[in-house]
């Protein structure tokens, strides 16, 4: 997953897993991304899906990425991308940004 806000760093959260099965609707929430000092704007939210082997990811348990695996959005078999108002909490001028948001993953051509 990648946000994307003017002005700021991109995230990224490499640290999801989907697991098997692979069939049937597919969804991701974004709670963790906190943006320092964010003024009000909206962020551009992207999720891909993309195929890792069993070296890279662990299944056995709620899926966890072993090591950090190359990103490569043209790799991705699925993805979606949305824009999302980021909300603002904290006192002075300088204000902490969050948001949250469900994207759906669809495949890819």
């Amino acid at each position: 997953m990648v946000a994307t806000l003017a002005d700021h760093a991109e995230l990224r959260d490499e640290q999801s897993v989907f697991c098997a099965p692979t069939t049937g609707e597919r969804r991701i929430t974004a709670r963790a991304f906190s943006f320092g000092c964010a003024p009000d704007a909206m962020a551009h939210v992207s999720a891909f899906a993309l195929p890792r082997t069993a070296a890279e990811v662990d299944c056995s348990g709620a899926g966890v990425v072993r090591g950090r695996p190359g990103f490569d959005a043209a790799a991705a078999v699925a993805g979606a991308s949305a824009d999302v108002a980021v909300s603002r909490a904290g006192g002075g001028g300088c204000q902490d940004g969050h948001f949250e948001l469900t994207l759906t993953l669809v495949p890819l051509n």
